[in-house]
């Protein structure tokens, strides 16, 4: 299989973790926990260099564990990830490939950062994401814009 056909001219460049907030009352997860999850997805920035479009995605994470009602635990996170392409690369193509792909890698990285983060926090057990379907998120979003 050629790879070159199926990889699009789009780089990840890194991520960093701008905010991670963690309160917690607990020392494991246990099955009586209600765990919610929300997040969003902003593009920060969209420019071009001589050579370069660069394009920037932050991603709010939080996590909420409640018993009985009462909030025991909280993971608040923001990472941002950069990406580019070579200036050949149109300019709304590269705007779908930060929103969809960068998105999409972001949350990946922010989903493991989340489970390290939660297995270092408790006695036993680990928070796992669910995974996001972006396309769905961005449709969601638009809804209730």
């Amino acid at each position: 299989m050629n790879f070159n056909c199926i990889v699009p001219n789009f780089n990840f460049l890194g991520t960093s973790v701008l905010k991670l907030e963690v309160q917690n009352s607990i020392s494991s997860l246990t099955d009586d926990l209600t765990r919610k999850f929300g997040m969003d997805i902003i593009i920060s920035e969209l420019s071009k260099e001589e050579q370069t479009r660069i394009g920037k995605v932050l991603l709010k994470i939080l996590v909420e564990l409640e018993r009985d009602g009462k909030n025991v635990c909280t993971i608040d996170m923001i990472l941002e990830g950069a990406f580019s392409s070579p200036i050949s690369v149109d300019e709304e193509k590269f705007t779908s490939l930060v929103m969809i792909n960068g998105a999409s890698a972001l949350f990946s990285v922010g989903r493991a950062k989340v489970e390290s983060i939660s297995s270092l926090v408790f006695t036993s057990g680990k928070l796992v994401l669910p995974f996001v379907n972006i396309y769905d998120f961005y449709k969601q979003k638009e809804k209730e814009e």
